[in-house]
């Protein structure tokens, strides 16, 4: 062992303990409940590349649609399309799927004191929809 590496055994007593509790969070939308993707590295990911790639769409149909793939990665494909067809696309309200997402983005980061990236990726793609 190096002198970077120190292990404390015996009569000491912890000053502080790490326990961590890995609950599911369970949403309730649209006459359903969803349990919430665990955040994994490959789920913050697709996450985020979500939210990057909002910004730089040139138009509200591409919004909808990178907005439409997010929340298909929180609650699945066919419950994306259930609640938001695509036969229905034209007439979406653009600002329902911004809140939904912005909603689906906070209830993942609850219980952190400091949330993770795709807080960040929600407020862009909230900000480029003109959304408060």
């Amino acid at each position: 062992m190096n002198e970077n590496e120190k292990c404390v055994t015996g009569t000491q007593e912890a000053t502080a303990r790490f326990e961590y509790n890995s609950s599911p969070r369970i949403v309730e939308a649209y006459g359903k409940t969803y349990e919430l993707p665990k955040k994994t590295v490959s789920f913050l990911d697709k996450i985020l590349t979500v939210g990057r790639e909002i910004v730089y769409c040139k138009n509200t149909s591409a919004i909808v649609q990178k907005l439409k793939q997010g929340i298909a990665y929180f609650i699945g494909e066919d419950e994306t399309e259930r609640i938001f067809p695509a036969e229905q696309e034209n007439t979406l309200d653009a600002n329902e799927l911004a809140q939904f997402w912005i909603f689906l983005n906070r209830e993942l980061n609850q219980n952190l004191s400091v949330p993770l990236c795709s807080v960040v990726s929600s407020r862009s793609s909230a900000e480029h929809l003109g959304v408060k």
